[in-house]
């Protein structure tokens, strides 16, 4: 049976694994924590079963990881592993005591950002899951993003809209903390004012 402190490093690996949404993030953590693609991308099939999109596969290759790294330094491991993938916002969000940038002491004297500041995964999938194809370019300028990056990333996904649009979206997350005001800044200027009211919602 589990100890409190598994379950709770449990936990973390439940949040992490919903927070990491992208098929693309999801591949790169995987090699990160040492996997070889062929099992990443089972793990990754795994969440798209039955009709719906879960972070079950996600999950299971967090735990698995877990499983044969023994219980020392699990988190440190974890947090390097994410920012590696280029995941600096989830390592910040779940696992900020294991930095040694971010001591236990120096966190409770400091004053906390406002959580209701950032922007959430489920109103990125919102704005990813409502954008209009014409309106791709535009937001993705709006974000600062070049016309080469988006578009090699469209091309990535095989110019699909929706996952291009959430890749934009977290790589902007992760390079500027993702506030709603820049966020609502920027879909004002892409002429998505609908959806710069409605996602806060989501």
């Amino acid at each position: 049976m589990a100890g409190p402190a598994e379950q709770d490093f449990d936990e973390i690996l439940n949040r992490v694994a919903e927070d990491v949404t992208n098929e693309s993030h999801i591949g790169n953590l995987g090699k990160a924590l040492g996997f070889r693609q062929g099992p990443v991308s089972n793990y990754i099939k795994s969440n798209f079963r039955f009709g719906s999109v879960t972070s079950q596969g996600t999950l299971q290759m967090l735990r698995d990881w877990n499983q044969r790294t023994g219980r020392t330094g699990q988190g440190e491991m974890l947090r390097e592993a994410l920012i590696k993938a280029n995941l600096q916002t989830v390592a910040d969000d779940h696992l900020l005591t294991f930095g040694l940038c971010a001591p236990q002491t120096l966190q409770s004297t400091q004053p906390q950002p406002d959580p209701n500041l950032f922007v959430t995964e489920n109103q990125i999938m919102h704005i990813a899951r409502n954008l209009l194809s014409d309106f791709y370019s535009p937001l993705a300028n709006a974000l600062g993003f070049q016309y080469a990056e988006y578009e090699n990333i469209k091309r990535k996904h095989l110019l699909d809209i929706k996952e291009s649009t959430l890749e934009i979206l977290h790589i902007w997350k992760q390079r500027s903390g993702g506030e709603h005001v820049v966020l609502e800044g920027a879909l004002r200027q892409a002429e998505c004012g609908r959806l710069a009211f409605t996602y806060k919602e989501a």
